[in-house]
């Protein structure tokens, strides 16, 4: 069964909006370590604490310098959505694969969206 629009914009949230390089980390788990996941009943958003709970976000500021940034909190409504992630996640309702596969995803839209751009290039003019 693949996953419901809740779980999945959910998902969207913890990967693109919230925590990219903690999805990134948590991506190649998945890839790597197939079928080795856990599911965790009294964990209320499963994987998806990796990127909630993880380290932060940093930002670039400079080529080869980056900060941490304090994400913002994500909604209650997107908490919801997590949890329901978490809730077909313990029933199995898809398969890692297709876990990834979405992650994948959004991870490439992430890396697209957010490349460094010509002025803050190694060698390029100030």
């Amino acid at each position: 069964m693949p996953m419901s629009k809740t779980a999945y914009e959910g998902l969207e949230a913890a990967v693109l909006r919230y925590n990219p390089p903690r999805a990134i980390w948590l991506l190649d788990i998945l890839r790597q370590q197939s079928g080795r996941q856990h599911y965790r009943h009294e964990d209320s958003y499963g994987p998806l604490s990796i990127m909630l709970f993880g380290a932060l976000n940093r930002r670039r500021i400079a080529p080869g310098i980056t900060v941490p940034t304090n994400a913002r909190p994500l909604s209650e409504k997107t908490l919801a959505a997590c949890r329901t992630w978490n809730e077909e996640w313990l029933r199995r309702d898809f398969s890692q694969q297709e876990i990834a596969d979405a992650m994948s995803n959004f991870v490439t839209i992430y890396c697209r969206d957010h490349a460094p751009n010509d002025e803050l290039s190694e060698g390029s003019p100030r």
